[in-house]
């Protein structure tokens, strides 16, 4: 159950991502990321509710429809890359892409340690009021960012821009599966196994991520996307072997590394 609650976000985020792109390609960009911010501050609303429910089956209900609508803000909050792109053009893609993961990564490295002392100390639902905050902050800063201009070029179904991308898209989606599981599942893992602090695995994961993107970032453009990639997936198959063949936590976070 801790699985599914886990994963609905991102069942939402597949599924509205053709509604987020349409929203950017005729809204544009920061309508759209102010759209996913407010989605945001929303599910800490819910997440609070979730977190102060008495009975359980409403708590689990809560939490997974936080969950949904929190993976939809993640869905219209992706227009930061069409918006940021937009500011310093499209020579600049390959560091517009790194910049948004090592933001996405880096928050993960500095949220799990610090959720697990903001529970100790201020208690589990005060978690939902700071994640309304976020969302909140964050909607300000982004209102205070100029627009770019709509891009009205060429208009596709979104069936046709599907099948263009699908090759690529196959070897992408495969590749981040293993990023997948261990953002979302090494806390379960850690628990199966009964060992301590699994928050650390994830902090170790988002600062290696962000610490491998900052000296790597013109790499792209040296080597072309075919050989960083397999470099990459290269090295996540080591690091997903480090954790399945994990004895102790130690080797865990090898693994995470």
């Amino acid at each position: 159950m801790a699985g599914v609650a886990i994963s609905v976000q991102y069942f939402a985020t597949l599924m509205s991502r053709p509604l987020a792109g349409h929203t950017a390609d005729t809204l544009g960009p920061k309508k759209t990321v102010l759209y996913g911010l407010a989605a945001c501050a929303v599910s800490g609303v819910l997440l609070m509710s979730a977190l102060v429910a008495q009975w359980h089956v409403v708590s689990l209900v809560l939490l997974v429809i936080a969950r949904l609508v929190l993976g939809f803000g993640e869905s219209w909050g992706g227009g930061s890359i069409t918006w940021s792109i937009g500011r310093v053009g499209v020579t600049n893609n390959a560091k517009v892409i790194s910049w948004n993961g090592i933001a996405t990564y880096g928050a993960l490295a500095i949220g799990a340690p610090l959720g697990v002392a903001i529970d100790h100390s201020i208690g589990f639902a005060s978690l939902g009021l700071i994640v309304i905050a976020l969302g909140g902050l964050g909607y300000w800063l982004a209102t205070r960012m100029d627009n770019v201009p709509i891009v009205h070029g060429e208009r596709m179904l979104y069936r046709s821009v599907f099948f263009r991308v699908l090759p690529h898209g196959v070897g992408l989606a495969l590749g981040s599966a293993g990023f997948g599981s261990i953002a979302t599942f090494i806390t379960l893992f850690y628990a199966a196994h009964n060992w301590p602090n699994a928050a650390l695995s994830l902090t170790v994961f988002g600062t290696t991520f962000i610490g491998a993107h900052l000296p790597f970032a013109n790499t792209i453009k040296t080597f072309g996307g075919f050989r960083v990639a397999i470099a990459s997936f290269s090295c996540e198959c080591l690091g997903l072997l480090f954790l399945w063949l994990a004895t102790d936590p130690h080797f865990a976070l090898i693994g995470a590394h």
